[in-house]
Formats: C-alpha cells, sequence, structure tokens
C-alpha cells in the first residue's frame, strides 16, 4: 500500500489521538529550551540511564504562548530561578501529532515543587555523603587563631562584595594582611575554580589565619555550585579555618555547612573579624588592669612588711637602752652606800660602761655617718650569706634605702 507523506501522518496522527487522548504526567530533563519571536517556547526532553548517564530516551516539547508565561512566572516564584538546562522536571504534556511538524509533546503546566524537591534531594545527597566520608565537621574542629589577622580571600576580583570587604576591614583602623586569589565564582565553572584557589593557598608558602570565601547576592541558580559535593569536600578537609559570606538570606549551601563559620554576606564577615578584634583589645585591657592591681598589692604589701621590720628593730633598740640605763640608776643608788675609794673605782666603772652603751646605741652609729644592713629584720654580718634576689634594708640617720643583691 502506498501513502502520501501527509496521509501517513494523518494516519499516525489519528492512531496517537485514539491511543493517547489524555494529559499525562512526564518525569523529564530539559536539554534544549529556547523562546521564539512568536512568543512560543520550545524544548528538548531526554532521560538518562541511572547507572551510565546515557541518554536513552528523547523528545521534543512545546510550551505554546499563552501558557508559557504564566508556567514561567510561577515556577520562578516558587524555586528562585528559570526553567534551563539540565533541570529535572515534572511535565502535565499532552501527545501532538501535527501534521506538518511531526510528534511533539504539548506541556500544559510543569509542577515546581517537584524540581524544588529533587533539587532538595541531590543537596541531601551531597550532605550525606560528606557525613559517611567523616568530613563534614573536620573544619569546624580547626583552632582559629587569635588575633585573625593573615587573609587568603577567595573571590572575583572585581565582585562589589569584595570591595566592600575590603573598605570595610581598611575602615575599622586595624591591621589586616589581605591575598587575593581569583575564582569564577557563579555557574558550572565555579566549583572547579574555588578547588584550584584552594589548592594554590594550601600548596602555597604562606601561613594564613583563615581563608574567607565571600561573594555577592545572587539568584538562588547562581549559588547553586555552592552545594557541589567535591567543593564542599575540599574546604571541609582545608588546613586553615574557613570563613563563608556567599551573600544569600534565603537558603544555607552545603559550603555554609561544613565551613568553619558561616556569615551571611561579605561584609557581615568583614564585620565578624573587626569584632573578634575588639573582643581581644577588650581582653587585653581587662587583663592590664588585673595585673596593675596585683603589682600595686603586692607593693603595698612589701613595704608594710618592710616598715613592720624597721619598727620592731627600733622598738627593740629602744627597750635595750631603757634596760640599761635603769640598771645605772640602781647601780649608782647602791654605790652610795659604798666606801668613797670604792665608790670612784666603780664609778670608773660605769662610766665605762656607760660609754661602751653610747658605743652599742645603734642612734650612736649612725649619727656618726655610718649605718648598718638587715635582711627579714636580720642584721647582716657577712656577705657570704647573701645570695642574688635578696631583699636588703640598709638603715642611716636619716631614714632608709631598699636595695637588692644582684651577684
Amino acid at each position: 500500500m502506498t501513502f502520501s507523506l501527509s496521509q501517513l501522518n494523518k494516519a499516525i496522527a489519528q492512531a496517537v489521538q485514539s491511543h493517547f487522548p489524555d494529559r499525562y504526567q512526564v518525569i523529564a530533563e530539559i536539554s534544549e529550551i529556547g523562546t521564539r519571536a512568536s512568543g512560543h517556547c520550545y524544548l528538548n526532553f531526554i532521560e538518562k540511564d541511572a547507572i551510565w548517564g546515557e541518554t536513552v530516551a528523547k523528545a521534543p516539547a512545546h510550551i505554546w504562548r499563552g501558557k508559557w508565561n504564566a508556567i514561567n512566572t510561577r515556577f520562578q516564584q516558587q524555586t528562585g530561578q528559570e526553567l534551563q538546562v539540565g533541570m529535572k522536571i515534572l511535565a502535565l504534556v499532552e501527545v501532538d501529532m501535527h501534521m506538518q511538524y511531526g510528534y511533539s509533546l504539548n506541556v500544559i503546566d510543569i509542577d515546581p515543587s517537584y524540581t524544588l524537591g529533587e533539587k532538595a534531594a541531590r543537596r541531601q545527597a551531597v550532605i550525606r555523603q560528606l557525613k559517611e566520608d567523616g568530613v563534614y565537621d573536620l573544619n569546624r574542629e580547626l583552632y582559629l587563631p587569635r588575633p585573625v589577622q593573615r587573609l587568603a580571600v577567595i573571590s572575583s576580583k572585581t565582585a562589589a562584595g569584595y570591595g566592600d570587604f575590603s573598605e570595610q576591614l581598611k575602615q575599622s583602623g586595624y591591621s589586616f594582611s589581605i591575598e587575593l586569589f581569583e575564582a569564577v565564582m557563579q555557574g558550572d565553572a565555579a566549583p572547579s575554580s574555588i578547588i584550584k584557589a584552594l589548592d594554590r593557598i594550601l600548596w602555597g608558602n604562606k601561613i594564613f589565619d583563615a581563608i574567607v570565601i565571600i561573594r555577592g547576592g545572587g539568584a538562588a541558580d547562581d549559588l547553586s555550585c555552592f552545594d557541589d559535593y567535591e567543593l564542599a569536600s575540599c574546604i571541609a578537609q582545608s588546613d586553615f579555618p574557613v570563613l563563608s559570606g556567599i551573600g544569600h538570606e534565603r537558603d544555607v549551601s552545603v559550603v555554609d555547612m561544613v565551613a568553619h563559620q558561616s556569615l551571611k554576606t561579605p561584609t557581615a564577615v568583614a564585620a565578624f573579624l573587626i569584632n573578634l578584634r575588639d573582643e581581644e583589645y577588650r581582653l587585653l585591657d581587662n587583663l592590664k588592669t588585673r595585673l596593675d592591681k596585683s603589682v600595686n598589692l603586692h607593693i603595698q604589701t612589701l613595704r608594710y612588711a618592710i616598715a613592720t621590720r624597721a619598727n620592731s628593730l627600733q622598738l627593740a633598740a629602744i627597750s635595750l637602752i631603757h634596760r640599761a640605763r635603769a640598771s645605772t640608776t640602781s647601780l649608782n643608788t647602791r654605790l652610795q652606800t659604798i666606801p668613797q675609794a670604792r665608790i670612784r673605782t666603780e664609778t670608773m666603772r660605769i662610766a665605762a660602761f656607760q660609754k661602751q652603751l653610747d658605743l652599742l646605741n645603734p642612734q650612736n652609729i649612725l649619727d656618726r655617718g655610718y649605718s648598718f644592713t638587715t635582711k627579714d629584720g636580720i642584721l647582716v654580718r657577712d656577705a657570704k650569706t647573701l645570695v642574688a634576689g635578696d631583699t636588703l634594708t640598709s638603715h642611716f640617720k636619716h631614714g632608709k634605702i631598699l636595695s637588692k643583691v644582684i651577684r
């Protein structure tokens, strides 16, 4: 039987319409997508083998202009991103066999919740793998040096976020050493580019206190690269603590989860570093105040101990003099009853004794320009008994001084 092409296509169209009259939900990956001047959107759907990743099915599809704007707007509002190549979707379709254009799927609707769930599932799989590998918590276990001063920054040189970060640190008045390691910060090329920057940092000959990964805000799709397994694994196993400031408020990326410290924006990272320095200076001021108080207290205690010992020596000398004078008075009274010759003899002895007392009087020694030295309230008679570090008190006619043995 011979058919014209139109007859064959018509027969196929009728058969397709007869066997596939309903609407069907289809799970597929977008391999091509684009809009025409007419306002219609044309796509190619594919299905890949779960193990080998090879394409096992392919079908053209279209979304007519009347539905395209509504479907696209709702999808962006709910997912924060546009329909694009590589995205897995759940679409409601009709099977269409056009006489002129051939077989195609007419897309009636796309379920945004399925794509969100697929993205979340992929991210959970990455997190689960990092935990199974035992690297998920490694970077958070590193010690963050104090002060944090030497910073290796991974960013785009022209990014506004990097400029804001650098300027905020500069205006803080504190000294920070910043070295930029440029990298692509969005899209499919970002993970490998950031990993290369990490390798340059870790294999270089410089020591850093921390690595800072910063990027300004952007659409959710622009930041999906920070959910990459290889990138997150490299950051988790970094030798230096990693501070992330990727600039997204709604979601937390896997990179944020494995970083030592996650901040929302580049300027938040700068504020965190400045606050750390403020805390360090407050701690130093507090320690200085406590040290000053402790030193002053020890000085006052030492002065009191020295004064107490000196007063004890003076009181002992005065007591000795009073006792000697009392003895002299007693002898004079007794001498009044002794014969004159004996009196003269005893008087001479008393005078000699009095002279010896006067010579022994510490005050008389001091009056003649001499001094005497004590250690811990005990008179020093032999320099050999002293050792380095001993504190000595030298007594003069007017006042006294403290000195320390240094030999």
